[in-house]
């Protein structure tokens, strides 16, 4: 797979980290707000890389961008982000488009609007590599108001071991049940918070952030490690009318395999 390919899987994966963690069609009453028909979610996102790619050189600030979710009262969910490469000011930006539907939550679909073409992500494909070993240590650093919402700040500080090298990364995670969010979104979402915690921690992560309270809507989130520091902040929460059409994959656009297997 071609470089920028994989780097779009990965924002595929943190991208999924903003959506909420621990919430139920049975029980999102008790951990989040309930909203009745569409909301709109807008995060503001900096960050920075460390290192370089043969042939061409990648440190440096990005550009800052914003990522777009879009969340429909039957469920189904639209992701747009602007993936920027090269420092700020220069370089390439790609727009993703990311599609789910609460019917099936086993997949997802990416768009490619420069190709008109789209391919079908199947959940169950993204493994994670066997070589790939993981510990994670979770803190309650207290609660905190953030953007007016009453958010739990916890601390998830990794050891990530894959094959020979070994990485240290600190997230700061803040998570809020007072965002009011679409009730039918559950089941979708916690196929996504199972599969994709061990990419980013350890599995056994999500239990002990029940165990805390750190629940509900991602509002913040800091990452750093050796190579990249990033924040993702939600600035904006609202409810809109989202014309079916945004969940669709566009007319004549054509289906490539390119991605359905990225690991």
């Amino acid at each position: 797979m071609k470089w920028y390919l994989r780097i779009i899987l990965a924002v595929f994966i943190l991208s999924s980290f903003c959506l909420p963690g621990s919430i139920s069609n049975s029980s999102v009453k008790k951990t989040g707000r309930m909203a009745s028909g569409d909301m709109y979610y807008e995060y503001s996102i900096t960050s920075k890389m460390n290192y370089s790619r043969p042939g061409a050189t990648e440190s440096g600030t990005r550009q800052p961008s914003t990522m777009k979710l879009y969340i429909s009262g039957d469920g189904h969910v639209r992701v747009e982000r602007d993936l920027n490469f090269g420092t700020a000011g220069q370089g390439k930006s790609i727009h993703m488009i990311i599609l789910a539907y609460t019917g099936k939550p086993g997949e997802s679909i990416m768009i490619n609007e420069s190709q008109k073409t789209y391919s079908i992500i199947h959940i169950d494909s993204l493994k994670i590599p066997a070589n790939m070993k993981m510990e994670s240590n979770v803190t309650k650093i207290g609660d905190e108001k953030v953007m007016g919402y009453s958010c739990v700040h916890a601390k998830i500080i990794s050891v990530k071991q894959f094959g020979s090298v070994t990485s240290n990364d600190t997230l700061d995670i803040w998570k809020s049940p007072d965002v009011p969010l679409p009730s039918k979104i559950g089941d979708w979402m916690k196929i996504y918070e199972n599969k994709f915690s061990g990419f980013m921690y350890a599995q056994d992560v999500q239990q002990k952030l029940n165990s805390i309270g750190c629940r509900g809507m991602m509002v913040k989130m800091q990452i750093r490690g050796k190579n990249i520091a990033a924040t993702q902040e939600l600035v904006k929460a609202e409810h809109q009318d989202l014309p079916a059409s945004l969940f669709e994959i566009p007319a004549g656009y054509t289906e490539t395999k390119e991605m359905t297997r990225p690991f």
